[in-house]
């Protein structure tokens, strides 16, 4: 596949893999709004915004880290669990893994309408009912 071509809802553009390709969950359920960036160490200090596409459950591990060097590998880094209850319409953003420190507000909302909510991740357990 060509860079920029699509396929579902997923798009391939190699030069921002980062952020250009909707997360592939069973169902897609979550994805991710389009704001780029060029590299790894360039951060946008925006909110990101996580649009959930009711339908089935599902699941997603976002990971983040400096980008910079191999503190990855004395776990500095961010694995934050994602799980959709489509039932309840809950999103639930799990316990940080590794010790990255992280701070991201998420802008979050239902592919199908409804209010967008705005949350704050800090590494604790936080629930959206949707």
């Amino acid at each position: 596949m060509a860079s920029g071509e699509s396929k579902g809802s997923h798009r391939y553009d190699k030069e921002n893999l980062l952020w250009q390709s909707t997360v592939a969950i069973r169902s897609d359920p979550v994805g991710f709004g389009d704001d780029t960036v060029q590299f790894a160490a360039e951060q946008t200090g925006k909110p990101i915004d996580l649009v959930v596409y009711p339908g089935a459950d599902g699941a997603f591990d976002f990971y983040d880290d400096a980008g910079d060097g191999y503190g990855y590998e004395r776990g500095e880094y961010c694995l934050l669990p994602m799980r959709w209850d489509d039932a309840g319409r809950i999103l639930t953003l799990g316990e940080q893994r590794g010790t990255f420190p992280v701070s991201y507000t998420f802008n979050v909302r239902a592919a199908n309408g409804g209010e967008t909510k705005t949350v704050i991740y800090t590494g604790k357990v936080v629930s959206i009912a949707l």
